[in-house]
């Protein structure tokens, strides 16, 4: 075999720096409103030529998954000293939304709501966003309201909340 024809093959690291330039390349493709046909983890690994259970096993190797057990330990000072966090659940295509709270970590939320109201076949269609962290001395549900009445004030068309208070009196929504 002739020296100039021999190429060699990315080390896992080379691989790794690839494939989040090719992930931000997904992404942004996907916030223009051209999504490619496959999903992020198979378009990186086509542009790579690898497959794409070998981009996950890399990323896997650089990004060790954290434990939620452990992450939950490291957490509680912080988790301590606050009341909770106010989010957002966006559906990118239609814009509509909903408010809600959580006394544990958001991302806890996230999940049972992806289990329960969200179809998990467009889980790139939904973009899940922490509005507030609030502090112990300020009341969560207070806080949620005064995000609900601010968005609903903005686009009343789009919330996803069944019951909102706007200027204290409860208002139900049907859909």
């Amino acid at each position: 075999m002739e020296k100039e024809n021999y190429k060699r093959r990315p080390n896992h690291q080379e691989f790794y720096e690839q494939i989040k330039l090719l992930k931000n390349e997904y992404q942004y493709l996907v916030s223009i409103g051209e999504r490619p046909k496959t999903n992020k983890r198979d378009y990186v690994g086509d542009f790579l030529g690898i497959s794409g259970r070998q981009v996950t096993n890399i990323i896997n190797e650089f990004e060790k998954p954290t434990d939620n057990k452990a992450l939950t330990k490291k957490l509680k000072p912080f988790l301590n000293k606050i009341s909770g966090f106010i989010y957002i659940i966006t559906n990118k295509s239609t814009g509509t939304y909903y408010i809600g709270k959580s006394e544990s970590i958001p991302t806890r939320r996230w999940n049972e709501h992806l289990r329960k109201i969200f179809p998990i076949e467009n889980i790139t269609d939904y973009k899940f966003e922490t509005l507030e962290v609030v502090p112990k001395s300020v009341d969560l549900s207070k806080r949620e309201q005064y995000y609900i009445e601010k968005y609903y004030k903005n686009d009343p068309e789009k919330i996803l909340n069944r019951q909102i208070y706007i200027n204290g009196k409860m208002k139900r929504i049907n859909f």
